[in-house]
This record gives structure tokens, C-alpha cells and sequence, in this order.
């Protein structure tokens, strides 16, 4: 019975390690859109990942019988049951403008409660199996490979999508240094075949603390190469999130081993780390300039400066706008429509926006507010537009219990998936969906912590400390740019660090 159980044990352990390294995998951009997204009803990475999930936590709770583990996740799962009856209770009350009730589908609510919960379920797994130090930093090496590793290649050949909006790119890493073929950061920034770059992005700052410290670990031309190659597809995925996590990630890497070895080790550096760190930042220093990033800041400033035009322009328009919105108030809201339909294009809204989820059809008064008492830089604001109407959408259905149970993550996403997690989350899911699908990465970050300031002497360590300051930078960045928590290999692999933090943490290293 012993040998069966650590059988049982093994096994999982291996399904545990290849559901982890098969994420990227699982992040195609060719899953995600006809034909293939037509096929079923559900998207084929999430069933995938249903089926390993449902297999390896079957396999885990045979082998962990009379676990205390298993009452905890009966205690949750009933938890989430109880929410979820009342989630949906609330979503069938619910008043808007739109006909199509915002795409409401309580099919949808439940696909995407199942979705949010299993990365909880990883972190309970990377928490209890047992994995040593040496078998993670590989499961680790293995994932910046992949990840990293083809963005550069992709790119490299010309042969990557392009990390804003779904088309190819047209021109490599190189051809960012000539001006004259007149690319923007539209046909240069490379997401290699990923789905989404925010969500890559936020991955890839995840893993650079933890590139490092096995650079300063092992030390040879091996481990140097793989952190080039992962700071090179930082720059070339061309976001705000990527490229100034290169900063962030090489000097706050840096500095954490400096403190370490230095003045908690009492070592000199070595000299081989102190010319690595000049070539990074020199490295860094020559292409952010020219890279996508930079890019988009200038193109942006001028696409915007053209469609606003001079101030004296503006003023003329927005009385002339007004004109024709006092002479339509007179009829019905068919009336409003068109001059929206007319003018939002030269008050810089793109029609994603105007003529999306929440569109002009459906609340002409709405875009009238944003196109006439919004200045400029706000309608330039893909996150203050985004949030905009999710607020509306609340405010017409005007129901307390949203704050608390969310207006439903179908209508949410209908509307605009918001980039901005906990606050895309409260909106759909309310305080208690938060509290209970969301919040947990941060109560264990906050735990952590507490347990590395209780026992300093023991577990402040650089390999601990390495650790915590990657789950840290992407939970801030994923408050900032959102579209990391919801896209499931990026929350996945973040719950296996974290999982395997905590284990860490408690138990030790296994062997």
C-alpha cells in the first residue's frame, strides 16, 4: 500500500510539472480565433487544462487520503458555491439599455468561475507536492526558453504576430534602427505566436528575478545567454510592462544580489557579474531609443495632436456639436445616434470603443459626455474609457449588490475587458468574488512576507527574497495593465511560484 501510494505520488508529481510547462503552449494566438475557437463551445486550452486539472487533483487526493488539505478545499469549494448561487441571482435582476441584455450567459459565469479557480487549485498542488530547488529552477529555464526564446526567433525571422492587434509583423529587431522605412511600433513589436502581449509581458517580468539569480548561481555562458535572450524579448514584445520591467528587473536583480553577497555573505563581487550588469545596461541603454515602446509614445502623441487639431478648432467643433445635439434632444435617441456615429472619429475615440459592447446605439448620451466634457489626454486613455462605461453600465442598473456580486463577468467582458485586474475583477465579480478568487495571491504574498520577517535570520534569504520580489512586481503590474490574472498560463505559472514559495518557506527545499 505504501509502494502504491508513492506511485501515486510520482505520477502526479510528473503530470504536475508538464500541465506547468505546457503553458505556453496553451497561449496560442491560433486557439483563440476561427476556426479553431469555433469548434467548441468552450476554448480548447481551457478544457485541456480541465482535463489535466481534474486528472492530476483526482491522482493528489488519492494519494493524500484523509488529508486535512481535502476538508479545506471541501470547506472552499462550498464557499464558492453559496457565491456563486448568489452571483447569479443577482445577474437575473438586471437592468440596461441594450437589448441583448450585454451578452449575459450564466453558462459563461460558470466556465469562467471554473477558469478562475484553477490556478487556486496549482497553488495548493505546488504547496503539497513536494518540489526541490534544483527540479523548479529547471521547470523555470524550461518556460523562458519557450517563452523567450521564440519571441526572439520568431522576430528574428519576421515570421512573429504583432503584439498590438492580430496581423504580422513587418519588420525584425534590426529594422528598428533605420528611420527610413517609416515602421511604427504596430509593425514591430512581436509577440511570437502568443495570444495576448500584456499577458506575455507580465509572464516575463514574473521569471526575470528568477532568470537572474540562476545566472548569479551558476555563472556560465549558459546561464548569461538565457538572461540576454530574456531581457532582448522584453524589449522586442514592445509594452510599456515589458520594457520598463527590463529596468526594473536588471537593476532591482542586481541590487538584491549586491546586498546579499556583500553585506549579508561578507563576498566580494565577481568581476564576471559586474561586466555582465555593464553590458545589460549598455545593452538597454542603446535599444530603448528605437524600441517599440518609445515608439508608441511619440506616434500616439502625434495621431492624437492631428485628430484634436488646434484648440481654436476644437472650440469650434464642440459648439457646432452641441448644436446638433440641442436640435436632436427634441426627437428620440435614433436621432442622437448618427451625430455620434459622425463626429467620435474626430474626437480621437476609436471605434472598438464607440461602436463596441457598450456603443452609441445603445447610449448616445453617454459618448455626447465623453466626446464633449472629456479633455484630450482622457479620450486618449484606453483605461479610463474602459472603465467609463463599465461605471455606467452600474450606475443605469443602479443595484447596491453589484458592489458586492459584480455585474457579471460575461456583460463585463461584452462591454470591455477592463486592463486593470482586482478592479476588472470587482466589477465582475464583486467584493466577494474578489475576496475569494482574486485576493488570495495576495494574502499569500502578505504571508510570505510575514513569515520572512518572522524568521529573518533563517529564510531572509536571496533565493526567498528572489522569489518574492517577482510575485511582487507582478501583482503591482498586473493592478496596473490588468490581463494577467484572467489569461490562465500566466496566472498558472504565477500560482506555481507562489505555491512553491510558501513550501519554501515552511517546509524547506525537498529533496
Amino acid at each position: 500500500m505504501v509502494n502504491s501510494s508513492k506511485k501515486y505520488k510520482t505520477l502526479t508529481k510528473k503530470l504536475f510539472i508538464l500541465f506547468i510547462v505546457l503553458q505556453p503552449f496553451l497561449d496560442i494566438y491560433f486557439f483563440y480565433v476561427p476556426p479553431l475557437s469555433k469548434m467548441l463551445s468552450f476554448s480548447v486550452p481551457t478544457i485541456i487544462r480541465i482535463l489535466f486539472i481534474f486528472i492530476i487533483g483526482l491522482l493528489f487526493v488519492f494519494s493524500e487520503r484523509n488529508h486535512k488539505m481535502n476538508w479545506f478545499i471541501l470547506g472552499y469549494g462550498a464557499l464558492l458555491l453559496v457565491y456563486f448561487v448568489l452571483h447569479v441571482w443577482n445577474a437575473k435582476h438586471f437592468y440596461t439599455f441594450a437589448t441583448n441584455n450585454l451578452n449575459y450567459s450564466t453558462a459563461g459565469e460558470l466556465f469562467y468561475l471554473v477558469r478562475m479557480i484553477i490556478p487556486l487549485f496549482v497553488i495548493l498542488l505546488a504547496y503539497q507536492i513536494k518540489i526541490n530547488r534544483k527540479l523548479f529552477l529547471r521547470v523555470i529555464v524550461t518556460l523562458t526558453l519557450l517563452v523567450s526564446g521564440s519571441i526572439v526567433l520568431t522576430d528574428l525571422f519576421g515570421f512573429a504576430l504583432a503584439s498590438y492587434g492580430s496581423k504580422w509583423i513587418n519588420g525584425n529587431f534590426f529594422s528598428w534602427f533605420n528611420v527610413n522605412t517609416g515602421f511604427t511600433y504596430w509593425d514591430t513589436a512581436a509577440k511570437s505566436f502568443f495570444y495576448y502581449a500584456n499577458a506575455v509581458s507580465a509572464l516575463e517580468l514574473l521569471l526575470a528575478p528568477i532568470v537572474f539569480y540562476y545566472m548569479f548561481t551558476t555563472f556560465n555562458w549558459r546561464s548569461i545567454s538565457l538572461t540576454f535572450i530574456h531581457i532582448w524579448a522584453m524589449f522586442i514584445l514592445g509594452t510599456k510592462t515589458a520594457t520598463f520591467g527590463v529596468l526594473i528587473s536588471i537593476f532591482g536583480s542586481f541590487g538584491l544580489y549586491f546586498l546579499f553577497r556583500y553585506f549579508r555573505d561578507k563576498q566580494p563581487l565577481r568581476k564576471g557579474t559586474i561586466w555582465v550588469f555593464i553590458g545589460l545596461v549598455l545593452f538597454s541603454g542603446v535599444v530603448l531609443p528605437f524600441s517599440p515602446t518609445l515608439n508608441r509614445q511619440q506616434v500616439d502623441n502625434v495621431v492624437v495632436t492631428s485628430r484634436e487639431g488646434s484648440k481654436k478648432t476644437a472650440e469650434k467643433r464642440d459648439r457646432f456639436l452641441k448644436q446638433q445635439f440641442a436640435l436632436a434632444m427634441k426627437g428620440t435617441k435614433k436621432d442622437l445616434a448618427p451625430i455620434i456615429k459622425n463626429n467620435y472619429v474626430d474626437y480621437g475615440l476609436q471605434a472598438k470603443f464607440v461602436e463596441g459592447g457598450y456603443s452609441y446605439k445603445i447610449d448616445p448620451m453617454f459618448w455626447y459626455d465623453i466626446m464633449t466634457k472629456w479633455p484630450a489626454a482622457d479620450r486618449a486613455n484606453f483605461r479610463k474609457l474602459e472603465e467609463a462605461q463599465l461605471k455606467r453600465v452600474k450606475e443605469i442598473n443602479h443595484n447596491h449588490w453589484d458592489d458586492w456580486l459584480g455585474i457579471t463577468y460575461t456583460r463585463m467582458n461584452h462591454v470591455f475587458n477592463l486592463e486593470r485586474d482586482f478592479v476588472s475583477q470587482w466589477y465582475s465579480m464583486g467584493y466577494l468574488g474578489v475576496l475569494l478568487l482574486v485576493m488570495p495571491y495576495v494574502f499569500l504574498m502578505l504571508y510570505g512576507i510575514y513569515l520572512i520577517l518572522k524568521q529573518r535570520r533563517e529564510l531572509m534569504t536571496y533565493w526567498h527574497v528572489t522569489l518574492l520580489f517577482g510575485v511582487v512586481l507582478v501583482l503591482a503590474i498586473s493592478f496596473y495593465s490588468g490581463n494577467v490574472l484572467d489569461f490562465l498560463s500566466e496566472s498558472t505559472i504565477l500560482a506555481f511560484i507562489e505555491g512553491y514559495f510558501i513550501s519554501s518557506l515552511r517546509h524547506g527545499d525537498a529533496n
